[in-house]
């Protein structure tokens, strides 16, 4: 039986290569949900509530969470002959793109991985590699607002390359974290390398931008005095944003601006 198997260092020790393959290959330890076979240590999670998030992740059946970590000797034995502790970050990734998933439930995902970043975070080094250049991953709850108010606000998942921080940036149209993110916006686009704020030349690509949908409204609108007043709203706040950015345009942008 799977609980008659000695796991301390002592006992351990004792083991040759050949006791250690068939410990790691052999299917005899039980999953806590799964009850329809017997599995192998690499088949399996250490015991860990965080995980109960991610349907994919089968975790061991131990009589108590408290005496199994992968700090502890039975852990850490239970490691070296395969036993997963963390799954692997594309597979969390791939998890909280899903549209399936619950607004409650992504969050959640979100802290998990949050949690797992930054300088020490057992994630760092792996989310540096798997998310540079990529734009596939869509997990950040993102909302995109009409600065003329021709059209609804619009929430979607969004890589992390494409969505910015800074929220007051929504004014001029650029997707930005959805509010329903409970942390600091900064510190999670700090965590998810998410840019800060949309850099000048996008700025100015989208001024011209919305300065073209305002001649279009203007141009079909029955109600002229509406219209006016959309347009005035809008870009008094396009310009309030805008003065708060003046260092980072360039003169040659200003230059082009006054053409």
């Amino acid at each position: 039986r799977p609980e008659s198997v000695a796991f301390s260092n002592r006992a351990s020790a004792t083991l040759n290569v050949e006791d250690v393959r068939k410990l790691s290959g052999t299917q005899y330890l039980p999953a806590a949900l799964d009850k329809s076979r017997l599995f192998a240590p690499s088949e399996l999670y250490l015991p860990n509530q965080s995980l109960q998030l991610f349907d994919f992740c089968n975790q061991l059946h131990w009589p108590s969470e408290k005496d199994l970590s992968d700090r502890s000797d039975s852990g850490r034995f239970l490691v070296k002959i395969g036993m997963k502790t963390l799954p692997p970050i594309v597979s969390v990734l791939e998890y909280v793109t899903s549209t399936e998933l619950s607004s409650m439930k992504r969050r959640k995902c979100l802290d998990f991985l949050a949690d797992r970043l930054g300088p020490h975070g057992e994630y760092q080094r792996e989310y540096n590699r798997v998310i540079k250049g990529r734009t596939a991953y869509r997990f950040i709850p993102s909302t995109t607002d009409d600065p003329l108010g021709l059209k609804e606000s619009v929430e979607s998942l969004r890589s992390p390359l494409d969505c910015y921080a800074d929220r007051s940036c929504n004014v001029m149209g650029f997707p930005v974290f959805n509010k329903s993110l409970e942390k600091d916006a900064d510190t999670l686009g700090r965590l998810f390398q998410c840019p800060f704020e949309p850099d000048s030349v996008d700025l100015l690509s989208q001024l011209i931008s919305l300065v073209s949908s305002a001649k279009r409204l203007l141009q079909r609108s029955k109600d002229r005095s509406q219209s006016n007043t959309q347009v005035v709203v809008a870009f008094s706040n396009v310009f309030l944003y805008l003065s708060r950015r003046t260092a980072d345009i360039t003169q040659a942008q200003f230059g082009k601006l006054r053409q």
